[in-house]
C-alpha cells in the first residue's frame, strides 16, 4: 500500500513537472534538502546492513552555468543484529557524520530535467557502539571521505526541483567496515534562486525585440 501511494505521488510530480523549466545562470544558489537509505558491509558482521540518514547541501553555479561549488553535510546511522563466533548476541550501532567540500557538473542547464555528476571531499566524524551480551563498547573515530554522486534534478518550478541520486561515499581507516564503503540512496527537495539574469535580445538598430501583443513599442519600456 504504501509503495503504491509514493508511485502515485512521484508520477503526479513528475507530470506537473512537465511544463516546468529552469535554467542554471552563473551566481544561482542551489539549496538541497535529501533524505537517505545508506547500506554497507561491516566487518563484524560480514553482512549488508542499512539505515537512515539525511543530507543538507548548498551549492552556486560558477561563471561557467554547467558548474557548481559548495559545501555539504551528510548524517546516518546503521544498526545490526548478529551472532558472535562464540554464540553472542551482538547489536552494532554506527553512527556517521561527513562534512565535504563539493563540486558538480550537469549535463544539461536547461529544461525540466538537469542530470549531473559530481564529487565531494572532507572529514568524517563517526562514534560507534558494539554490545555483547549486554555489555557495551563505544568509540570514536574521525577519518578523510569521499562522495561520488550520480543523479538529476527534475523542477517543478523555476524554483523548486526533486532530487533523486545514488551516491558512493568512500570513507577512509574505518574500523568497522568491510573495504571502507558506503552506498547511499537520497530523495529531496531542493531550491534555487538568484543568478545574473538573462542578456536582453538587441535588434541591430539598438532597439529591444517586443513580444507580439505587448503594449510596450520599439526601444520604449
Amino acid at each position: 500500500m504504501h509503495r503504491r501511494i509514493a508511485c502515485m505521488t512521484l508520477v503526479i510530480l513528475l507530470l506537473a513537472a512537465g511544463n516546468a523549466s529552469a535554467d542554471l545562470r552563473p551566481g544561482t544558489s542551489l539549496l538541497t534538502i535529501d533524505g537517505s537509505y545508506v547500506g554497507m558491509v561491516t566487518s563484524p558482521a560480514a553482512q549488508t546492513s542499512f539505515g537512515p540518514g539525511g543530507t543538507l547541501s548548498w551549492e552556486k553555479v560558477s561563471s561557467n552555468a554547467n558548474w557548481t561549488a559548495g559545501f555539504r553535510f551528510h548524517y546516518f546511522t546503521v544498526e545490526e543484529d548478529y551472532t558472535g563466533p562464540e554464540e553472542q548476541d551482538i547489536h552494532g550501532e554506527y553512527n556517521n557524520i561527513l562534512l565535504q567540500l563539493t563540486g558538480r557538473y550537469f549535463l544539461d542547464f536547461s529544461g525540466t530535467f538537469h542530470g549531473y555528476a559530481g564529487v565531494g571531499f572532507g572529514f568524517r566524524f563517526a562514534t560507534y557502539t558494539i554490545t555483547t551480551d549486554g555489555d557495551p563498547y563505544e568509540d570514536s573515530e574521525n577519518s578523510f571521505s569521499l562522495s561520488l554522486p550520480i543523479g538529476v534534478d527534475i523542477h517543478l518550478t523555476d524554483h523548486v526541483f526533486l532530487n533523486l541520486n545514488y551516491t558512493f561515499n568512500y570513507l577512509s581507516d574505518t574500523s568497522y567496515l568491510r573495504h571502507d564503503i558506503v552506498n547511499s540512496y537520497q530523495a529531496g527537495i531542493g531550491f534555487q534562486w538568484g543568478g545574473q539574469p538573462e542578456a536582453e535580445e538587441v535588434a541591430p538598430d539598438g532597439t529591444v525585440p517586443v513580444e507580439e501583443g505587448s503594449s510596450a513599442t520599439g526601444g520604449g519600456r
